[in-house]
């Protein structure tokens, strides 16, 4: 009897992380803070040498915050947020909701607001 070959996940990531404040600008905007986030992730399920299943993720991630000085005795930030995330399967196990046929594909894209 052959001996199933052994199972490994081979996997890379790359993250790139972008962050800038701006404070004590005076006047109706009191302050600005912007972060920014890109992911490059992938990993392959080996058996033995053979990939079985590969597995790709990228994404992007940004949000905006507004600080502003005092209006009427309410001091706060306004703030807008995006999102934006793909992730392909590929493979006998691509095991992901698919709305098309093989490769399985996830796009999921979002944009948010907030007020503190």
């Amino acid at each position: 009897m052959e001996e199933p070959a052994a199972i490994r996940i081979d996997q890379e990531q790359d993250r790139f992380d972008f962050t800038a404040e701006w404070s004590n600008l005076g006047g109706i905007v009191d302050g600005v803070l912007l972060r920014a986030a890109y992911n490059d992730y992938q990993h392959a399920e080996l058996e033995g040498a053979e990939v079985g299943t590969l597995f790709e993720q990228t994404g992007l991630d940004t949000r905006l915050h507004v600080g502003h000085a005092p209006l009427a005795g309410w001091a706060g930030t306004l703030g807008v947020q995006y999102t934006d995330t793909d992730l392909d399967a590929f493979g006998a196990e691509a095991y992901i909701h698919r709305r098309k046929p093989k490769p399985c594909r996830c796009s999921c894209s979002s944009v948010g607001s907030l007020i503190a």
